[in-house]
């Protein structure tokens, strides 16, 4: 056993000790620089994904427009079909009255 002056053993255990603390800190630092970047490139994604969705919002139309063009449609259509079906009863009754005048 060598003997070693107890001032030089305890600077050499606290030199050891501080060695290892400095590689701790230096791994947590990349550690830290690591998880940075991961949570820069993940909020990267998250608002292209936000830009996307905004985008296709806008190409949607909304609820109250279009229940009001489609009710308007409606209206028209029916309105059509109102027409449509006087003009059934009626064409007949004035062909038979100008085939009658006529002859």
């Amino acid at each position: 056993m060598t003997d070693v002056p107890l001032k030089e053993y305890i600077e050499r255990i606290f030199q050891e000790r501080q060695a290892a603390l400095e590689k701790a800190f230096a791994a947590q630092e990349t550690a830290l620089q690591l998880a940075t970047r991961n949570l820069e490139l993940r909020l990267e994604k998250l608002n292209e994904l936000r830009q996307e969705v905004t985008q296709d919002r806008g190409e949607y139309v909304k609820r109250e427009v279009y229940d009001q063009r489609v009710g308007a449609l409606e209206k028209r259509q029916a309105w059509i079909t109102g027409v449509g079906a006087a003009l059934v009863v009626v064409l007949p009754i004035i062909s038979f009255i100008i085939a009658r005048v006529t002859a």
